[in-house]
């Protein structure tokens, strides 16, 4: 507290000074203060740090300086950043002589601090670090820097780092031509768009759409390419520029043998929204394909009458009146089950589980999905992309046919970002799937099961709420970053097994909705003497290897809290990976159906239902380029 006073003093006083022009003559910061600024420099507030030595300026100078010597790498490092913001003559010398530092951390971060320098002699130095620099990590903090010189001479070196053996370097270095937005760098960036690596790939293709008009034609040219993928990706460039100049060659690309290609084409046109495009796309509505027709109509649909509002929306929460509760609810414990059912939701709204704890003890557990932003939008659905879901719980299949959005994003890059080894390591689909297949696919299961995507996604939500409850009150492992407090719950008579942990950490979604992940639960229950009997009799034929992949996929499954919304939101249950929660297993887990209401929906049919991967059947491919 005592520093951000000091800090808001010296502004206040500079301020005042200012206006009234009073002489003001500032206090130095005691140097208790510096030094204890320059020890938070190793800490995980170091920033805050750098912005008071900076306000402080000259007095802090040479203490700084100081510390470039010492051998904390982190408080030695970050030195540099607060020299270069301060900038006096003494400080600008300390910076340059840190490039020649024997330690990594402060030639990194030396290299980083020379963008606040804006000198001939700052961009040179990074430019010689950037071409024999031996250390990769310092290379890259020099081409990121460049990017903010606006150089010719920093556009050449970048230009040659493209060539870098290391991928961050390469990536670093076009992310900075990007910034820089030299038209010449054009052609070297299409050609790292096709890098062997997808960091270097992804940094070129956003340089690209940062330099804009320039790179469009020569985008145009390449579109050609027999890569199915070059060419989504050249469109999805396009797109994002959301150009005039492109909309020739998107009109063309509206006609491509490949889907990802046509619906990135059709995102982008109604992006760009140009009079340009209304006669050709009329005219394709008497296209032979389907697929194109539909494309185009759905264009100009946009263009005429763009969408507008947010995407999810509250929707009615349809639940059984409330009982009474005679006992305490958690983290309060009981010695015996309490005789309520569970799931159940007590007078005043809350909903609750009944669970065992680690120390088997009891517990009413209150689990409620709510709308408040603690509990991030449970109680919602995309209402503007999918109505029929909002109003029904199920997807209309005309509307999911129809669609080539959801929330604003092509259903293209939803795909590609939810392909093992995009945003994710096990991806949110099978490479063979796509975000249509998926949604058709699951939308057919619970139908079948005579079930809602509302029903399923509320025990995930208990859980999931119950998980967070106890990481935010501090009731967590955080040694071992899991979760010890409950064992199991009962629900709908059956004992679900859990177990939790924080480990998961940062995962983004693939939907332009700003849901992110930090967990994985697994949940699980045991089959039950008649149930083993059940599949025993009925699937006799299936090998031992292939009975032992049947139940575990019908009785246990590794999600997160990101797969409870995702459910609910859009139907989406994820593709055929490793976090699948497929519908049928949450069906059959949390006792919604039992084995032979299940095994009734789809006779015969439950083993290869659980593995079966939800592929795109395409119609014959339209007319027009490869």
């Amino acid at each position: 507290m005592g520093i951000t006073l000091r800090v808001c003093f010296v502004l206040l006083t500079a301020l005042f000074s200012s206006i009234w022009s009073f002489p003001q003559e500032i206090p130095p910061a005691p140097s208790s203060q510096i030094d204890a600024l320059i020890a938070q420099l190793g800490t995980r507030y170091w920033e805050e740090a750098v912005d008071a030595l900076v306000v402080i300026g000259d007095p802090a100078v040479e203490p700084l300086i100081a510390a470039l010597n010492r051998e904390e790498g982190f408080t030695s490092a970050r030195t540099c950043r607060a020299l270069a913001r301060i900038g006096t003559p003494s400080a600008v010398v300390a910076v340059f002589a840190a490039m020649h530092s024997q330690n990594v951390q402060v030639r990194g971060e030396a290299a980083l601090a020379l963008q606040d320098i804006k000198s001939e002699k700052a961009t040179q130095l990074l430019i010689e670090v950037l071409s024999k620099e031996p250390v990769w990590r310092v290379r890259m903090f020099a081409a990121r820097s460049l990017g903010e010189t606006g150089s010719d001479k920093a556009a050449d070196a970048l230009l040659k780092a493209l060539a870098d053996p290391s991928e961050y370097v390469r990536g670093e270095a076009a992310a900075a031509l990007g910034r820089l937005k030299s038209a010449r760098s054009v052609e070297p960036l299409l050609h790292a768009s096709r890098d062997e690596n997808g960091f270097v790939r992804q940094r070129a293709t956003e340089a690209l759409v940062m330099i804009g008009d320039p790179a469009v034609a020569a985008i145009g040219r390449m579109l050609r390419d027999a890569d199915a993928y070059a060419r989504w990706t050249l469109t999805l460039m396009l797109g994002k520029m959301a150009s005039e100049q492109a909309v020739p060659v998107l009109l063309e690309a509206l006609i491509d043998a490949d889907w990802m290609v046509r619906n990135e084409a059709a995102v982008a046109l109604a992006l760009v929204r140009s009079d340009k495009s209304a006669e050709p796309l009329r005219a394709l509505l008497g296209h032979e394909n389907l697929e194109v027709r539909k494309a185009a109509a759905w264009v100009l649909k946009e263009i005429e009458s763009p969408r507008s509002g947010p995407y999810l929306q509250a929707i009615a929460d349809r639940r059984a009146d409330g009982i009474r509760v005679p006992h305490p609810l958690y983290p309060q414990t009981l010695d015996t089950r309490p005789e309520i059912p569970s799931p159940s939701r007590t007078a005043d709204n809350t909903e609750v589980v009944v669970a065992l704890t680690a120390a088997d003890k009891w517990a009413i557990v209150p689990a409620t999905p709510e709308n408040s932003e603690a509990k991030t939008r449970q109680w919602m659905v995309d209402a503007r992309d999918f109505p029929s879901l909002a109003s029904s719980g199920l997807h209309s299949e005309k509307e999911l046919d129809g669609a080539q959005t959801i929330t604003g994003r092509s259903l293209a890059e939803i795909t590609d970002l939810g392909r093992p080894g995009r945003l994710s390591t096990s991806g949110f689909m099978a490479d063979d799937e796509d975000i249509v297949s998926v949604l058709k696919g699951d939308n057919r299961l619970v139908s079948a099961l005579r079930l809602t995507h509302q029903e399923l996604a509320r025990p995930l939500f208990h859980v999931w709420n119950m998980v967070n409850a106890d990481a935010t009150l501090g009731r967590w492992n955080m040694a071992e970053h899991r979760w010890r407090s409950i064992k199991s719950i009962l629900y709908n008579g059956k004992a679900v097994l859990l177990d939790a942990a924080d480990s998961k950490g940062g995962q983004l979604s693939i939907f332009d909705d700003g849901l992110e992940g930090a967990f994985w639960i697994k949940i699980r229950r045991e089959l039950d003497a008649r149930e083993k009997a059940f599949l025993e009799k009925n699937y006799a034929h299936l090998t031992p290897t292939q009975t032992e992949a049947f139940v575990k996929r019908l009785s246990c499954m590794t999600t997160g809290e990101m797969q409870p919304h995702y459910i609910l939101w859009y139907g989406f249950y994820e593709g055929h990976t490793e976090w699948r929660t497929d519908p049928i297993a949450i069906a059959f887990i949390f006792g919604l159906r039992s084995l032979e209401e299940i095994e009734a929906a789809f006779p015969g049919q439950l083993y290869k239902l659980l593995t079966l991967h939800f592929v795109r059947h395409e119609p014959a491919a339209p007319q027009g380029r490869p």
